[in-house]
């Protein structure tokens, strides 16, 4: 039976630690996984890769009891398991340094992927699993025709090979259980689709650049001046029919003042909720997160509006906290302007939809963030 939970915040708040954890290592995430990453940010660089019967027996044993296991939980559990043996060298030759600080297991993986002895794992693993579909693959185990080709699909996407990917889905969804129904291989599918799409779209551009000459064809587009407009003389029917309907940019001014009860300043916002908790989020470089944004612990509200003022060794960033679920105080004295009182999130179906309840959301950074 499927089970659908519905959020109503993003990023979800994190459940109670005394919770079973979620997923079965099937689905590419880390998310309950119990070989999940560590975060160490350094690997012994050494062109070495096991093969042969040696390459089988390890593949066999990352992929436990689940031989159709899906790339990102087999990589995460080799990576773990090369750390055990390996350990950290602090000799700047033999180490290579991953291009990112970032704790996020989604994020280490993408870049632990594009290390040589992670390539050389992968490859490996791919074989396996193609011997998998040579032989009598509904037999012994091994799964079905179509998990062995998610599976190779899986790691063909984490080795960056999407048109190899994308062959392995359309096979998996030929032969898939209820006529290709699965979401989960329906949604590797989409992904891997737009994926292939930037890729090809890169190569078309970069063929392009080859061929004209830069100085007489590449020039900076012409600003466009952005018309304003007083909300007080502009009637919400000309708003939608002049510029929303036609994609028009607008600035409309002299509304803010009537957003709320009071003007919301920092020292306001201080007072009304300085003692609440809020999550903090902060700029990774190469984070594969929204915006490279990622959790960097909590603080109560006063005490980040007063940290904004001093020195700081690292920009943080009070990001999409929900006033409706954490603030209802605040979220009484906001009235939305008529010009977007009718988003599509308030005209979703369901009450308890992600967004509906959620939003509108608070923002505090530091200046030029």
């Amino acid at each position: 039976i499927d089970v659908m939970e519905y959020l109503t915040e993003w990023p979800p708040p994190p459940k109670p630690e005394s919770e079973p954890p979620e997923g079965d290592g099937r689905d590419g995430e880390l998310k309950g996984e119990p070989d999940s990453l560590p975060a160490p940010k350094r690997l012994k660089h050494v062109h070495t890769g096991t093969s042969g019967s040696d390459g089988k027996r390890e593949q066999q044993a990352l992929a436990g009891s689940d031989p159709t296991a899906m790339a990102g939980p087999m990589l995460a559990r080799w990576w773990k398991l090369k750390c055990r043996s390996e350990g950290p060298r602090h000799d700047e030759g033999q180490q290579l340094l991953l291009p990112c600080s970032s704790s996020n297991p989604n994020t280490l993986l993408h870049y632990i992927a594009r290390l040589p002895e992670a390539k050389i794992f992968l490859e490996l693993r791919v074989e396996q699993l193609k011997a998998y579909l040579a032989e009598d693959s509904g037999a012994g185990g091994l799964g079905s025709d179509d998990e062995l080709h998610v599976a190779i699909a899986s790691c063909y996407q984490r080795m960056g090979r999407y048109k190899q990917a994308l062959n392995h889905v359309g096979q998996a969804l030929v032969a898939g259980r209820a006529g290709g129904e699965d979401k989960q291989v329906k949604w590797l599918h989409h992904v891997l689709l737009r994926q292939n799409g930037i890729e090809e779209r890169k190569m078309e551009l970069k063929e392009k650049l080859q061929e004209i000459k830069v100085n007489a064809l590449l020039h900076m587009p012409i600003p466009l001046q952005v018309e304003r407009r007083a909300g007080e003389g502009l009637s919400f029917k000309e708003f939608f029919e002049e510029y929303a309907l036609t994609h028009t940019p607008l600035i409309i001014t002299g509304v803010v003042d009537h957003m709320t009860s009071m003007p919301w300043s920092l020292d306001y916002i201080k007072q009304a909720i300085g003692e609440k908790v809020a999550p903090l989020s902060c700029s990774v470089a190469g984070s594969l997160e929204w915006a490279r944004l990622e959790p960097c612990g909590t603080s109560t509200v006063k005490a980040f509006i007063e940290s904004l003022d001093g020195p700081q060794s690292e920009l943080k960033y009070l990001f999409d906290w929900s006033l409706p679920l954490h603030c209802p105080e605040l979220a009484k004295q906001l009235v939305i302007p008529k010009y977007f009182a009718t988003d599509f999130l308030q005209r979703t179906r369901s009450r308890d939809s992600l967004y509906r309840n959620s939003w509108p959301s608070l923002f505090i950074a530091p200046a030029g963030i």
